[in-house]
């Protein structure tokens, strides 16, 4: 209406609203390894502005949960877009329990218990990995009194960025000859693998 004497001339109206239903929704892809675990989540249904995603974890048969951390995903963020969490300092070949949940709000470790996770919830277990590293058949390229050895090293994990490798050397024809320590390298994660080089050897012996 152009006049204000217009708007008595309107009719009234009602009608109503009806907000969504709160289906926010988690699904989760754990990656175990021998000390850590690596949660990424997702997030489904109609997101709020704010989606804090809380995680929480126990070893199997306990009666306390500790607090992982809680996260927020955008209403803006990407469809399928994921938040990362990493539960370290596990037991090698331990089972744990999780539960994880969706609040409008920071859950912190010292406001919040998993009693506040009421939205979206997902509950579950995973199982570390035991130490399943092995070395495997060393190249060897010798000459009159050098050896070069490559070996790789199987069954590494996200967690074994510090992996080292020792080779020792004895003279197999002296009986009383002992085992003398000649280097220890990390294990190059690019190829995982580690190269010795060894000079001063004896030529014609084993």
């Amino acid at each position: 209406p152009e006049k204000e004497e217009d708007y008595a001339k309107l009719e009234g109206g009602e009608f109503t609203y009806a907000p969504p239903a709160d289906d926010r929704a988690l699904e989760v892809e754990i990656t175990e390894n021998r000390t850590t675990a690596r949660f990424a989540f997702s997030l489904t249904g109609n997101r709020a502005i704010d989606n804090y995603i809380t995680l929480f974890y126990r070893e199997k048969g306990s009666q306390n949960w500790n607090y992982v951390g809680s996260s927020c995903l955008r209403w803006e963020a990407a469809a399928g877009a994921k938040i990362g969490m990493v539960i370290s300092g596990l037991t090698s070949e331990t089972e744990y329990e999780y539960i994880a949940g969706i609040s409008n709000q920071y859950i912190g470790s010292y406001n919040g218990s998993v009693d506040d996770l009421k939205v979206g919830k997902k509950e579950g277990t995973f199982t570390t990995k035991g130490d399943e590293r092995k070395l495997g058949t060393p190249i060897v390229t010798a000459g009159y009194s050098y050896a070069d050895l490559e070996v790789a090293v199987d069954g590494l994990t996200a967690d074994d960025t510090e992996t080292y490798v020792s080779l020792y050397t004895k003279n197999t024809d002296d009986q009383n000859a002992k085992w003398i320590r000649k280097n220890s390298l990390q294990v190059n994660r690019n190829g995982n693998t580690a190269k010795f080089s060894v000079s001063g050897l004896e030529q014609g012996r084993t």
